[in-house]
């Protein structure tokens, strides 16, 4: 299930925190459960993988709101601003991938992927987004195993998804023409710009270390 929605009206009341990710030199990479009702608005350096284990969760990503459902896979691009509301029953399995490993293995400053991956009305093919959903849960999986020797196999598998990212979900900016990309990345930073200023200033910016 996925809805988009107009803007969120509560984001001018809201701080907006930028979160420090300290990940492990070994594994680039954070991943957890979590079924906290709300998280309010911040960001950060990593990519982000939100799937949804149960119930439906509300995400405000750049200021639209999605409604997600049970097994729906929402990605969080570097940067983005996003919080995340759970019902009673909602409960959430949150992957995030070091900005700088993305950047070592893909050779690119910065890289965007399409945010939606599980919509019914997504020009994506189902099958592409499944297996982005299986790597998660492969990834999840191991682990759960807390062994040291999974490490590796975990490490593998986060290269087939970053693979996985790069060959299905790029963005399409990386695919135009330099004046057009420029373009484009222009209307992002105004776009992060309309978002901060509905973040009331008098609150200011909090910074968050996990």
């Amino acid at each position: 299930m996925f809805k988009l929605k107009k803007k969120d009206k509560d984001s001018t009341v809201q701080k907006c925190i930028y979160e420090v990710i300290d990940f492990d030199d070994r594994l680039p990479l954070k991943i957890f459960y979590h079924n906290l009702p709300f998280v309010q608005h911040h960001w950060h350096e990593a990519l982000e993988l939100i799937f949804v284990v149960c119930g439906n969760v509300t995400v405000v990503k750049n200021g639209m709101i999605y409604k997600l459902g049970s097994e729906d896979i929402l990605l969080v691009n570097s940067n983005e601003i996003h919080t995340t509301y759970l019902d009673n029953s909602g409960i959430i399995l949150v992957l995030q991938i070091s900005s700088r490993f993305i950047k070592e293995n893909t050779g690119v400053e910065k890289i965007t992927f399409n945010s939606l991956l599980s919509i019914p009305e997504s020009k994506f093919d189902v099958d592409k987004v499944n297996e982005i959903k299986k790597s998660v849960l492969e990834i999840m999986l191991l682990h759960n195993k807390k062994a040291e020797s999974v490490g590796l196999e975990i490490k593998s598998k986060l290269y087939h998804l970053l693979y996985l990212l790069t060959s299905y979900f790029k963005d399409n900016c990386e695919k135009i023409s330099l004046e057009e990309k420029k373009e484009c990345q222009r209307e992002r930073l105004q776009r992060i710009k309309r978002i901060i200023k509905l973040i009331d200033g008098r609150r200011g910016i909090t910074i968050l270390c996990r």
